[in-house]
């Protein structure tokens, strides 16, 4: 069962009724404080069995006699789930019949009279009872088979309305369905935990406490050494156990530097403690006269840790489980690079769970998905969702994290500077389209992608990010035209001496060429040009589209120019002084979104060695943790 819709209804700063998509995966919250996202992440728990709605938690302006607080909850089925339920709803409806077939049975063929004498009186009796027996047997069976099955459906809607009221499961109480189907929701009903880590960090524990949640965290250390939870003799020291420590250590080791790209240089070893406890102590190559602890580390390092420890700890302990995970706030105080590894955790633990997180933070919005994302507004009515921030590409949603989406570039340590101001567009949506794909699996969390526009810009950006004390990895692509090759010779120099990778794009191409969905990019053309002419109170000439085609076909078949240059050349045609490269950019990824997986993709070969070169040359990592979870599974 998979959560797809919550509704949600004068509860909390929820007044007018609205709608939240939930993606199968993983859904990002953003919006300011106090708009709201809190008391979503509150609603949501509201599936939990035992978890009534508070009387508190009504709307404030709400009346509270006839506007009672409404939470649904849609759920779609996947087709193992959908065959089981309808088979459950087909047994319930054959019980019924039969059932109510038993209360007005009459006496039985045996005790009837006979209507007649003779032959004749014979054969009528017999001629009643067949059709006696065929009545009974056609109402055992459900009249409407059609019926059932919509019933059933792909679709299970739970719901809360009113205060201290019951779950319903399509308008009944769960408690009254029958047993199988109490039976199915136990199995198949996930459960919602919200976790909101601001405790203390324990980096030791004894047998006895092992089972206390204030001590979760060391519980999935244990999970992710590969050991045993349930082995007290695991906390007295002897050889055997010794040895046992040793070696998990080394796994643990291994497990967290993989999960944890700023811990790569740090050693993690578990040893017995005081008391018969076991404690985890850090081999820090800072640090030459001691060992360190995580808990005597910064905010940031330990809620990274506990986040991912107390997770691994809840999914061993309930393998079988299926969850539906709320973060508030997560990764607050992490270093930009220590939320993309908190990301990557996410999307290992997505794979069989469902997550929503709220947060401030532009380093948690995710490049590789935008479509994830949920904007949470308030106005005077309260509570507003905008389903599809990323579609006027993030505009709304980093003005209201106050933030900018080019300042990434400043904490990112792969960086790659391109020509145009529209090139950074393209290449994030041919990175995601292929990720979309599975051509590819590229994290865009970790890339920086900068246009330079002319060749000293790009000197003073590669002498200001190469200077850094931290040196980041970096890319210069340029088009496969003259103007590229005239950049490239000027800066070789330079790109030597800082050493920076260089690549280029395949002879007469510019990053426009590239794209996968070209009738996308066509109706882009035409929708831009549109707009420009409609902006300046001009007529929009009925000819347009055709001759933007005709040209557009004129130009596949003999490309003097690139794609680029093309529009540069097509735009000043229709309009003085031309059109934005970066509107273009926009209308495209906007159309392409909607066909990805639907419609063939097309120059597919050269945009995947494009992007496979690209990650390569930086050191791109894939978008899941590699070791999160291995514990678990």
């Amino acid at each position: 069962m998979v959560l797809s819709k919550v509704r949600i209804g004068n509860f909390l700063s929820v007044r007018e009724p609205i709608t939240i998509d939930i993606d199968k995966k993983v859904t990002i919250l953003l919006g300011s404080n106090d708009h709201g996202k809190t008391n979503i992440l509150a609603a949501l728990r509201h599936l939990n069995d035992a978890f009534p709605i508070e009387a508190e938690e009504v709307n404030w302006d709400a009346n509270k006699e006839d506007q009672q607080p409404t939470i649904e909850f849609v759920f779609e089925l996947s087709d193992e789930e959908t065959a089981e339920f309808e088979a459950l709803s087909r047994e319930e409806v054959v019980e019924e019949h039969a059932s109510a077939n038993e209360e007005v049975s009459g006496p039985t063929n045996a005790d009837k009279p006979t209507m007649g004498d003779g032959a004749a009186g014979v054969a009528e009796d017999a001629a009643d009872a067949q059709a006696v027996d065929e009545g009974q047997r056609e109402s055992r069976v459900p009249e409407d088979e059609e019926a059932v099955h919509i019933a059933a459906g792909r679709q299970l809607v739970f719901s809360r309305q009113g205060v201290g009221k019951p779950l319903l499961v399509d308008g009944l109480p769960v408690e009254e369905l029958s047993a199988a189907k109490q039976g199915f929701l136990k199995r198949r009903k996930p459960k919602v935990e919200l976790f909101n880590v601001t405790g203390k960090l324990h980096d030791s524990v004894t047998f006895a406490k092992l089972s206390d949640e204030e001590f979760e965290f060391m519980e999935g250390i244990l999970y992710q050494a590969g050991l045993s939870t349930s082995s007290k003799s695991l906390f007295t020291l002897d050889d055997v156990t010794r040895r046992q420590l040793s070696e998990a250590s080394e796994v643990l080791t291994q497990r967290l530097r993989e999960l944890w790209e700023q811990g790569r240089n740090l050693e993690f070893i578990l040893d017995h403690g005081a008391g018969e406890t076991i404690e985890l102590l850090v081999k820090d190559p800072a640090v030459q006269t001691r060992f360190v602890r995580l808990s005597k580390r910064s905010t940031g390092v330990t809620q990274f840790f506990q986040l991912s420890m107390i997770l691994l700890a809840r999914r061993t302990k309930n393998p079988s489980g299926s969850y539906i995970y709320l973060f508030d706030d997560p990764g607050i105080h992490l270093h930009s690079k220590g939320q993309n590894d908190l990301m990557q955790v996410f999307e290992r633990i997505a794979d069989d769970s469902q997550i929503v997180y709220a947060t401030h933070s532009l380093f948690l919005l995710n490049q590789n998905y935008p479509e994830r994302h949920r904007l949470i507004l308030k106005d005077g009515e309260g509570t507003k969702v905008d389903q599809k921030p990323h579609q006027g590409n993030w505009r709304r949603a980093t003005d209201a994290l106050g933030v900018t989406l080019q300042s990434n570039i400043l904490f990112s340590s792969k960086l790659l500077f391109v020509e145009g101001d529209s090139d950074p567009m393209y290449l994030y949506e041919l990175f995601r389209q292929l990720n979309r794909l599975d051509h590819l699996d590229v994290d865009l969390n970790y890339l920086g992608v900068k246009s330079f526009y002319d060749e000293q810009n790009l000197r003073t950006l590669l002498q200001f990010f190469k200077g850094k004390e931290e040196e980041p990895r970096v890319v210069l692509l340029v088009d496969g035209d003259s103007s590229g090759k005239k950049i490239l010779s000027k800066a070789k120099e330079l790109c030597d001496r800082l050493r920076v990778q260089v690549m280029e794009l395949r002879a007469g191409r510019s990053i426009e060429d590239y794209c996968l969905y070209p009738e996308q990019f066509l109706q882009a053309v035409v929708s831009a040009l549109r707009e420009v002419l409609g902006s300046r109170n001009l007529s929009v000439p009925d000819e347009l589209e055709a001759e933007v085609r005709h040209e557009w076909e004129a130009h596949r078949l003999h490309p003097p120019l690139t794609t680029g240059r093309w529009f540069e050349t097509i735009a000043r045609r229709w309009v003085r002084g031309g059109v934005s490269k970066v509107w273009l950019a926009r209308e495209y990824a906007i159309r392409a979104r909607e066909v990805v997986g639907t419609t063939a993709p097309e120059n597919l070969e050269d945009a995947v060695h494009l992007c496979q070169s690209i990650a390569e040359k930086l050191d791109l990592p894939q978008t899941r943790a590699k070791s999160v979870l291995l514990a678990a599974e």
